[in-house]
């Protein structure tokens, strides 16, 4: 199973932080399967997973250039799921403003962390760790 994204955009002006949120829920691309877990956050597995490729990947699907999403290094979480671990890795986007009529065509939206409370209860445990590393 592949890897799954967490797409943000963060304002440099005013440092507000958006996360992408599409009809699946939070993560990109295809939503997790029923019953995924949120594994501790000082779990891994012996190999890592480069992002380059899934940030890639993602960019195409929004129809933007690849540099339009940037690896944010520091961050992994890691899901349990029916069909294995699955690592979650953090895209950030790079434009000054964040592309919401992409982000709409692909049936998405910017959401603020202030609305995460509407998304499941996983998809709230991964916004919350992304939200606490992005701060810092």
């Amino acid at each position: 199973m592949g890897a799954r994204l967490i797409l943000l955009h963060k304002q440099k002006t005013s440092a507000m932080v958006r996360f992408l949120c599409l009809p699946g829920g939070l993560l990109a691309f295809p939503p997790m399967p029923a019953g995924a877990r949120l594994r501790e956050a000082d779990w891994a597995p012996a190999v890592a997973v480069h992002p380059a490729p899934h940030l890639a990947a993602a960019a195409e699907r929004l129809g933007l250039p690849a540099e339009a999403i940037e690896a944010e290094g520091g961050f992994r979480a890691w899901l349990d799921t029916s069909e294995g671990d699955v690592p979650v890795l953090m895209g950030v986007f790079t434009a000054i403003d964040p592309p919401v009529e992409a982000v709409a065509r692909a049936g998405g939206r910017f959401i603020p962390m202030m609305e995460a409370r509407a998304l499941s209860h996983l998809d709230q445990q991964l916004i919350r760790r992304a939200y606490e590393h992005v701060l810092g």
